[in-house]
């Protein structure tokens, strides 16, 4: 999946530019982010889906993939934090990447992190700075790609993350934490009729042994 998306982002790169127009994509009832333009589409393996928009200076891409944590991975302490060093480790480690900066940071009240780094696709040296969150068993990972480097609080960098919204209604939304407790009160429940069970069982054999009598 990492090698067709450097594949698209090379690609992305060499493609034309678009006329300068604001065009919001909205994905399902999830999310929704502003693009200079119309972005093209990339399916990538794995249930990934990328759009990348290739501007005169900047690229703007946006991934989104589906992801299930395992209950192990809900348990640990700082499942957060570990959670999204884990997915910004593997983009650097598949990359060869160089870190620049990496901080926690709310997403629309959603923890979330934000992390830029540099790496080189052939010949060309690029930066890339991106915001992650994940919630609804859903990974939203959306970056801007430079060939030169850029202040973290660059114009249009930070015009291109506060465009991000989450759209699902909160009612809906799942979180990691959230993710955790459902899991824990399920693991409860089982746990629960599993006790009620062998009750059940017991009483049974009790009441069998007693009518023997």
């Amino acid at each position: 999946m990492r090698k067709a998306l450097l594949t698209f982002i090379i690609l992305s790169l060499t493609a034309k530019s678009f006329c300068q127009l604001n065009y919001t994509l909205k994905i399902n009832d999830l999310a929704q982010i502003n693009f200079p333009d119309t972005p093209l589409i990339k399916q990538m393996p794995g249930n990934v889906t990328v759009y990348g928009y290739q501007g005169i200076e900047e690229s703007y891409i946006f991934q989104i993939s589906s992801f299930r944590r395992t209950d192990n991975d809900l348990f640990r302490k700082d499942a957060n934090n570990k959670f999204y060093t884990e997915q910004i480790n593997e983009v650097l480690d598949h990359l060869k990447a160089k870190p620049i900066y990496r901080k926690n940071i709310l997403i629309n009240g959603i923890d979330g992190a934000e992390y830029a780094y540099s790496f080189n696709a052939g010949e060309v040296k690029l930066f890339s700075y991106n915001q992650i969150v994940f919630f609804n068993d859903t990974i939203l990972d959306y970056y801007v790609l430079s060939r030169d480097s850029l202040q973290e609080n660059n114009d249009k960098i930070q015009s291109y993350f506060s465009s991000f919204k989450i759209t699902e209604a909160k009612k809906n939304l799942i979180t990691t934490n959230q993710d955790r407790s459902i899991r824990i009160f399920e693991i409860l429940i089982w746990i629960a009729v599993i006790i009620l069970l062998g009750l059940g069982i017991v009483f049974l054999i009790k009441k069998t042994a007693y009518i023997k009598k």
